[in-house]
């Protein structure tokens, strides 16, 4: 919403700027304020989206399109960098002319390549407090004051910074050594923290505390990062570093850790006797069964990004200009991969881990299964040269 405010000023100084330039006879001025316009239109065009505001986006998707054929028209539009809203859409309805296509289908396509082809693009979404056991979000966008020294993590206010300063100073200003992503440590260490808690909890009368936790918190990521360039360096990569949770070993080693936690002590320095030795049994039963390692939502985000790519592709293919319809298989499409996917992946345990997950794509017969479970869903077929043809 301030977002939509601040654009609603920019395009008011725009238009005084265009009303200016009409008639000057200056071309170089007339380009700069039709550039400006169209550059705020796409920023238009993405808030719209991101807002659920289809007049907003549709209002700003027409003008970009006006523009983009105009440059091009004219031999100006050959620059790599810009945006091209008006080819990619080609791929959802067989042409250009979209004049011919309601605004709702439009949006509708619009509103997948935001979700599906732009998740690291910039999100207008508010931010939540950097200190793990707080759950504020900003109200409006830069409500939180951000660390001073690295700039990127954000707070609702000092006493969450201090608090949280014990764990972030471990990876502030590019302090992580590992190979792997500052959220994703903070993500298992949060989750650790919690289940091996949550443990101690039920089997003890006197609770944890939040100061224990914040304690044990910052104790564990620098044992993270410690396992992870050390003893366990075979997780440490953002593919890999799944596989850690489901290693016997490694959750030794987490247990012998929250043993020496105040809070966590007199339970775990129990249960951490003959803990490996527990896992390895029941690691051995699951790989007799035929129970997956991996949980559902992994397999599914795998699973989106083969649909995802195949969706873009194989719409040039189809030309039939019926957004809804071609949308509504994508979804089809990504439930399709994921039961396939889970049937393979019983049957070749080798990959059922996130590494793995990783090197099954190298598979050709994993990749004949999937070729054809697309095939199947979009009615087309694959020729010898694994083109799609209808």
């Amino acid at each position: 919403e301030e977002c939509a405010e601040i654009m609603k000023t920019y395009m008011a100084v725009l238009k005084r700027y265009q009303q200016q330039t009409e008639g000057c006879g200056v071309a170089a001025q007339v380009d700069c304020c039709e550039g400006l316009t169209f550059r705020a239109n796409l920023i238009r065009c993405n808030l719209g989206v991101q807002l659920g505001d289809k007049e907003m986006a549709m209002t700003a998707f027409h003008d970009v399109v006006k523009y983009e054929k105009k440059e091009k028209a004219a031999g100006r539009y050959t620059d790599d960098s810009c945006p091209d809203l008006d080819g990619m859409l080609e791929c959802f309805f067989g042409h250009r002319d979209y004049d011919r296509i309601d605004d709702d289908d439009i949006f509708n396509a619009l509103t997948f390549m935001d979700k599906e082809c732009n998740k690291d693009g910039p999100q207008l979404k508010p931010r939540e407090c950097g200190y793990y056991n707080c759950d504020k979000k900003e109200q409006m966008s830069g409500d939180f004051n951000l660390c001073s020294k690295c700039h990127k993590q954000p707070y609702c206010g000092k006493e969450c910074q201090v608090r949280d300063w014990k764990i972030h100073k471990l990876l502030c200003c590019g302090k992580n050594k590992t190979d792997i992503e500052d959220d994703t440590l903070l993500m298992i260490m949060e989750l650790m923290v919690k289940n091996y808690g949550t443990t101690a909890d039920a089997r003890s009368e006197i609770k944890i505390s939040s100061r224990q936790k914040d304690v044990a918190s910052a104790a564990l990521l620098k044992k993270l990062m410690k396992l992870f360039t050390g003893e366990f360096s075979h997780f440490n990569s953002q593919q890999a570093v799944g596989d850690a949770g489901t290693n016997p070993a490694f959750s030794q080693a987490l247990a012998d850790f929250f043993a020496q936690q105040p809070g966590y002590d007199k339970v775990w320095s129990v249960l951490r006797v003959g803990y490996r030795e527990s896992l390895e049994r029941e690691r051995e039963t699951v790989s007799r069964s035929n129970t997956l390692t991996l949980n559902e939502s992994v397999i599914r985000g795998a699973c989106e990004e083969i649909a995802k790519h195949s969706t873009l592709t194989i719409g040039n293919v189809m030309c039939d200009g019926d957004s809804s319809r071609n949308l509504s298989k994508h979804h089809l499409l990504i439930d399709a991969l994921v039961e396939h996917t889970k049937e393979f992946l019983k049957e070749h345990k080798e990959y059922d881990s996130y590494a793995g997950l990783q090197k099954v794509g190298y598979n050709p017969d994993y990749m004949l299964i999937i070729s054809k479970v697309i095939c199947e869903v979009y009615e087309v077929e694959m020729d010898e040269e694994g083109n799609f043809t209808t």
